[in-house]
């Protein structure tokens, strides 16, 4: 379980150590998102400049204008809601107080390997899937693993960008696409983007080989509601959809801070 940190549109993932406006990641360092916690654990309440820069640089000696950039980009982020320059407020020779809406809390499920038991949907699958890869095998092992998880639900497939494209073209009710990032045709990351733009409606989960921690940052940021490594099992990729398909979003284990 991970602590979930809701105020206004926006919610810290503490344990994946990630911003979101809405559904959205929000591009933002670690130091700032450390900063943040610290705050938002204590709401109205003054925070030192020491406790702060013991969160965000454990065991270092750093100069405070560091801390102070930190704050800012925090700020450049709140500040695009009204009045959301005003969320952080500065105690001179003091610290900081996080002075926006009241944070609630919550706990979030985040699918592991070693997680096998399977995580209840709230809402049904889509009734039509498409994947998206140039592998003829890992696309008949996605569509086993549909099978049992979308009963009944229409599965398409593509082996390269210009047909995936024809496809959901063809397909307005499309409900979930699965994409690799490695395409012979264009570039994964470029795809995501496009997808993002002009089909919103449709959710997109990535699942790929490049699973190292900027790709798969990269991907969440880009909209992707998930990213399944391609090593993962198949009881991991399937609790890892179970949790798409209920709202929530799956990271990879493997790239949250030990």
């Amino acid at each position: 379980m991970a602590t979930i940190y809701a105020f206004g549109p926006f919610r810290l993932d503490a344990e994946a150590e990630m911003l979101f406006r809405g559904k959205e990641p929000v591009t933002l360092g670690r130091r700032a998102v450390a900063l943040l916690r610290v705050l938002l654990e204590q709401p109205g309440a003054p925070v030192s400049k020491d406790a702060l820069i013991d969160a965000a640089w454990p065991g270092l000696a750093v100069e405070e204008n560091n801390l102070t950039v930190q704050v800012a980009a925090l700020r450049r982020v709140f500040g695009e809601e009204p009045g959301g320059e005003h969320w952080i407020e500065t105690l001179p020779r003091r610290g900081y107080r996080f002075t926006g809406p009241v944070p609630t809390t919550g706990e979030k499920v985040i699918a592991t390997a070693q997680q096998t038991n399977p995580l209840p949907p709230t809402t049904p699958p889509p009734t039509k899937i498409l994947i998206v890869d140039d592998h003829v095998l890992i696309r008949e092992a996605l569509r086993g693993v549909l099978n049992d998880l979308a009963v009944g639900a229409t599965i398409l497939e593509a082996p390269d960008c210009r047909r995936a494209m024809q496809l959901i073209e063809e397909h307005s009710d499309l409900g979930l696409i699965l994409l690799d990032l490695n395409l012979p045709d264009r570039d994964g990351f470029s795809v995501l983007a496009e997808l993002r733009e002009r089909f919103p409606a449709i959710s997109i989960v990535v699942m790929s080989a490049m699973q190292d921690r900027d790709n798969v940052m990269k991907a969440l940021e880009q909209g992707a509601l998930g990213f399944i490594p391609k090593s993962a099992t198949r009881d991991v990729m399937i609790n890892a959809l179970r949790l798409v398909f209920s709202g929530g979003m799956y990271i990879p284990p493997q790239i949250l801070p030990s």
